[in-house]
């Protein structure tokens, strides 16, 4: 028996002419590495050697990462999570500063008597960023924090290159201009805060205003000529949540005493938090655009021990706290509210792109102890004196860094070990030292 036409044409998939360019992309233009070096070599024993032995190797520091293909892959959701101190916004700077740098600057300075132009290896991506944060003396020291790294990298690159500092004004001349050619390719986005619509209504969702900043950032990157923007970075994107959720307990523990009222304010469902709205506009940015997004989140308590169902203290990763939708594929249920007071459903739907990359990062631990009393300030800061011996530690300790993957991490035979790799990194006054970390 024939089909008719309506079953043939329903049977037929069709698309649109943007939708296939941007898979064409996906393989053709990924976003490359990291430059922290044992981070890319888990991303890519994880994603690009699928036949990988059960044991990923750990080069040593001489080695060179061999990489078999592009750590990153477009459309990713990266969260870094930490505690304060530990590095998230040094992490996600120092991916925005390789990103909007060069790859390469040929200047018209000459090396000894040589002639003609040097040219530069700056090992940047020369791609566009945005960054969402919220305003405050917090937005301006990050982007100072960018702003120094920067100045700081490329006076090590000039230097490598045989560009001396007794060069002078002509050096510094070229590293503003580089300085500022690479910051005309940020667009910085900041996010409304929540608290002034929240002391107005009870029913303001502690979202609204990254949804507001998603939604024109949509608008600026389809309007925008200049280049396709490359990496998202959403600075705190959980700041605003337990803020809210607060205010919100308050208001209905007073307004309605009830029994759910006393035990907590009840279930607080998706929706209401307005965690939906972020999802679909992560989710639209990361399918359009093929951009990378990047987002930091201050770490509050450990993942359930599984077998006690509290906060396990020896867990070395945090346990992953924003609502559902919100994808925590390595969290339990009541890792996301181990008081229980106030559930969160989870949702089993798969509208919206998973998390891809979960990174956990720590402080080095530095001493608080304070000084003897007989210790004299200036003794104190002389070549050998005790000041001196603590700066020392904290420039030479690194800031360690855990990561794993969603849907490619390999398992153990029963299925119950979950892969992650290991890294480190060290963090001076100028931000994240060099290239490669390792």
């Amino acid at each position: 028996m024939s089909r008719s036409v309506k079953e043939i044409l329903d049977g037929v998939q069709s698309t649109t002419g943007r939708e296939l360019l941007d898979a064409v992309r996906y393989e053709t233009f990924p976003p490359g590495p990291t430059f922290v070096h044992k981070l890319d070599v888990y991303l890519d024993s994880i994603r690009n050697q699928p036949n990988a032995a059960e044991t990923i190797p750990q080069p040593t520091e001489e080695e060179e990462p061999q990489l078999h293909g592009s750590p990153l892959q477009r459309g990713d959701l990266v969260e870094i999570q930490g505690p304060s101190g530990s590095g998230k916004t040094s992490l996600a700077m120092f991916l925005t500063m390789i990103t909007i740098l060069p790859e390469t600057y040929e200047t018209g300075h000459t090396r000894g008597e040589i002639g003609g132009k040097i040219r530069v290896e700056i090992g940047g991506k020369d791609q566009r960023v945005a960054l969402l944060a919220y305003g405050g003396s917090g937005l301006v020291r990050t982007l100072r924090m960018l702003e120094v790294g920067i100045r700081a990298h490329l006076d090590k690159c000039f230097a490598a290159a045989g560009m001396k500092s007794t060069q002078g004004q002509e050096r510094e001349q070229t590293v503003q201009t580089i300085t500022r050619d690479a910051m005309t390719r940020l667009a910085v986005f900041k996010i409304p805060s929540a608290a002034e619509g929240l002391e107005l209504t009870s029913t303001s969702s502690p979202w609204s205003g990254l949804c507001t900043a998603l939604e024109y950032l949509m608008f600026y990157a389809n309007k925008r000529a200049e280049g396709e923007i490359s990496l998202v970075v959403i600075d705190g994107v959980g700041d605003p949540y337990w803020q809210a959720r607060w205010y919100k307990e308050q208001r209905r523990t007073t307004s309605k005493p009830s029994h759910s009222a006393i035990t907590g304010g009840g279930i607080i469902s998706s929706s209401d938090l307005g965690m939906d709205n972020v999802m679909e506009n992560l989710t639209r940015l990361r399918k359009d655009l093929g951009c990378v997004v990047v987002v930091t989140n201050q770490s509050l308590w450990k993942p359930s021990h599984p077998q006690t169902g509290k906060p396990d203290p020896a867990s070395s990763f945090w346990a992953q706290h924003l609502p559902v939708p919100y994808p925590s594929p390595f969290q339990s249920r009541s890792d996301q509210d181990p008081d229980g007071a106030n559930p969160v459903l989870r949702s089993s739907s798969m509208r919206y792109w998973p998390l891809n990359v979960h990174i956990t990062l720590s402080a080095p631990n530095t001493s608080l102890r304070q000084f003897r009393p007989d210790i004299t300030l200036a003794e104190t800061w002389k070549q050998g004196g005790e000041g001196y011996k603590r700066e020392m530690a904290r420039r030479e300790a690194c800031w360690k860094g855990l990561v794993r993957c969603s849907g490619g991490a390999k398992r153990s035979p029963a299925g119950e070990v979950e892969r992650y790799g290991e890294f480190e990194m060290w963090i001076g006054e100028d931000g994240i030292v060099g290239f490669d970390s390792a």
